[in-house]
């Protein structure tokens, strides 16, 4: 877990209005959303939308978590990822590259690279209402 200024984290502006969705995660058990459809259906979870430029998913292989993910979400100037939890989480975001930034909630968080190999922003939210922007050009495989 990683606070933001351990995290590299900038605070920013966040512009993006993000309301609470009745609809929230409960975040009690371990919570996987992977991306692998198009359009609307682009994200693996009905609880978390993708809108923005991009709406397909781009090829691409890891092995995080155990696990082959094959496709990924190229995060685009307009790309925006929205979803809301009922409690505070760790969150972890398994991207393509290190050393590279995301934006959650108006906040860079750099990427590491972990014991594994795998490349994962982590960091603790509160309840409520979230939004992933792009912050450098990365890949993300899964929250």
């Amino acid at each position: 877990m990683y606070d933001t200024a351990a995290s590299g984290g900038e605070a920013e502006t966040n512009s993006a209005a993000v309301t609470n969705e009745p609809d929230s995660i409960a975040v009690d058990e371990p919570f996987l959303c992977t991306f692998d459809g198009t359009e609307a259906d682009i994200a693996t979870d009905a609880r978390v939308k993708v809108t923005g430029k991009q709406t397909t998913c781009t090829e691409g292989t890891v092995n995080e978590l155990g696990t082959n993910f094959t496709k990924l979400l190229k995060m685009e100037s307009g790309t925006q990822i929205s979803f809301s939890t009922a409690t505070e989480a760790t969150l972890k975001l398994y991207v393509d590259t290190a050393a590279k930034r995301i934006k959650v909630d108006g906040v860079m968080y750099t990427a590491e690279t972990t014991e594994s190999g795998d490349n994962v922003v982590t960091f603790d939210i509160g309840a409520g209402a979230k939004s992933i922007t792009k912050g450098d050009a990365i890949g993300l495989y899964s929250f």
